[in-house]
């Protein structure tokens, strides 16, 4: 919880090691194994730090509004991760400039 607390984050992924709040929500647990695939897979490896960072994030909030209704996501969870992609995609369209 430090760790997390520290980075202002509920969740985290570093290559091979998963970090859950034990309160984590369904969607925190399937985005950082969604992470922790995309690492071993190597996704967007050959791109700068930042861009693979994006890259990854853009595609694990589409994977989750791709599953939401099979894992029963919350509503208000799905809003979030609208949001969040939205995000991602503006950060991204910025590093374009």
């Amino acid at each position: 919880d430090r760790y997390l607390n520290a980075r202002d984050a509920d969740a985290a992924n570093f290559g091979e090691v998963i970090m859950l709040r034990e309160d984590a929500t369904l969607s925190e647990v399937l985005e950082e194994e969604f992470h922790f695939n995309q690492h071993l897979r190597g996704d967007y490896a050959e791109r700068r730090q930042e861009e693979m960072r994006l890259l990854r994030e853009i595609d694990a909030q589409k994977y989750l509004l791709d599953v939401a209704k099979r894992y029963k996501i919350p509503r208000i969870e799905t809003e979030q991760t609208k949001a969040a992609l939205a995000m991602y995609e503006k950060e991204l369209r910025g590093l374009g400039e």
